[in-house]
């Protein structure tokens, strides 16, 4: 059963902004980077590209690309003719299949060992790709992969606290669309006004609201920040400090859907959207 880890991409711009490109969204400027198919060669005599790129539906928003790197190396085989073991130069290009929806900036990454260590990597390799567009390159400050993660336990704990003391998010650029509407876009603008990459709020109190704390946890883990909690368990328990950080979100596709790109999506984003409801 394949697992897919969750992500999102995020594209914070810069104030250098191209003429022709100022008047894009960041959903087009993604969609424009992986067309052009980008690669990126490493010291390693290896190189990096994307390709493969296939929509599933008419705006081009939803779908799926692959990643992987090109290498050359020796592969020793057997030569029938002069019954020796002999060395040959093959090219090798392992590579990973990735699902996208554009317009919540949400990947699906699926990884294969030969190809890169974890994920997280992987991500990192996507992040570079990307910037290393033109679509990219004079139109924003940084492109952002960040992981997903998945509040369930985090959010349990609050709710279940005898209290909590102190409570604080992350917060980094203009967020997308669903992000909190009272506290997150709000913070996200004041970044951007000051020119800050992340920023971090707390709030300290005898006994904090642990509703609120757990609305505000949903918003975070959808956008791919972090938030924490120094909180008691109970009366007579020390107060301990416990991270959203710690709890990433990934799915296992269901063996009926395997074949089935658009499907896998569509339950990519179902999941997706329990996490932002706070259902998972």
């Amino acid at each position: 059963m394949r697992t897919l880890y969750l992500f999102r991409i995020k594209f914070v711009r810069g104030d250098n902004l191209a003429l022709e490109t100022e008047h894009l969204t960041p959903e087009q400027i993604f969609r424009r980077a992986i067309e052009e198919k980008p690669t990126l060669e490493l010291k390693s005599n290896s190189v990096w590209v994307i390709g493969n790129i296939i929509y599933y539906d008419e705006q081009k928003r939803i779908g799926t690309f692959n990643v992987g790197k090109k290498r050359m190396g020796s592969v020793p085989k057997y030569n029938e003719s002069s019954k020796n073991f002999e060395n040959e130069i093959e090219e090798n290009s392992p590579n990973s299949k990735i699902y996208f929806n554009l317009e919540y900036g949400i990947l699906g990454l699926t990884n294969k060992y030969e190809l890169i260590s974890d994920e997280f990597a992987l991500a990192g390799k996507i992040q570079e790709l990307i910037e290393n567009t033109n679509a990219v390159k004079n139109a924003f400050k940084y492109v952002e992969i960040t992981r997903i993660k998945n509040p369930e336990t985090f959010i349990s704990r609050l709710r279940s606290a005898y209290r909590i003391k102190k409570f604080g998010v992350y917060f980094s650029g203009t967020n997308p669309f669903d992000a909190d509407e009272n506290f997150h876009k709000t913070m996200s603008a004041y970044l951007d006004a000051t020119a800050g990459n992340k920023g971090l709020t707390e709030v300290e109190g005898n006994s904090l609201n642990s509703e609120t704390c757990a609305i505000m946890t949903a918003s975070v883990a959808a956008t791919g920040n972090d938030a924490f909690a120094k909180l008691q368990d109970s009366s007579d328990e020390k107060f301990v400090t416990i991270s959203l950080n710690k709890n990433a979100a990934k799915i296992s596709i269901p063996v009926e859907i395997q074949d089935d790109d658009k499907k896998i999506i569509d339950f990519l984003m179902n999941y997706y959207y329990r996490i932002r409801r706070n259902e998972v």
